[in-house]
């Protein structure tokens, strides 16, 4: 989750195991993905991942943040379950549909308006 959109999305785990070597990885080819599913530009996209091409792992010092991700964690998965399962769900609708919803922390936007934003800024 990125802290100030609270732009979210699940790496799944599949053949390659998480290491420090592939999350890294694995996170820019899953926010590449996203943002090309939701037709952003190619020069947007490359603009949004060039500052995580140099990974450093941290604890969050932000109790909001940590309050927000459990929630989406939850939501996650409630929304897994109700989907039959992690083989059977459409995970892509489940991870729009949370980018899709209010935010408090965004003043009721939605992660997507706010990655939107941060774009538009860093072009």
């Amino acid at each position: 989750m990125s802290e100030p959109t609270l732009l979210s999305f699940i790496l799944y785990e599949g053949a390659r195991p998480l290491s420090p070597i592939t999350l890294p990885q694995m996170f820019l080819a899953g926010l590449t993905q996203l943002l090309e599913m939701r037709g952003f530009a190619e020069k947007s996209i490359a603009d949004a991942t060039r500052p995580y091409h140099t990974v450093l792992f941290a604890k969050t010092d932000s109790r909001a943040s940590l309050g927000s991700l459990n929630d989406m964690v939850g939501t996650y998965q409630w929304l897994v379950e109700v989907g039959s399962g992690l083989q059977s769900c459409n995970l892509s609708a489940i991870i729009m549909q949370i980018n899709k919803t209010p935010q408090r922390r965004l003043n009721w936007a939605c992660a997507w308006d706010a990655v939107s934003t941060k774009l538009q800024v860093l072009s």
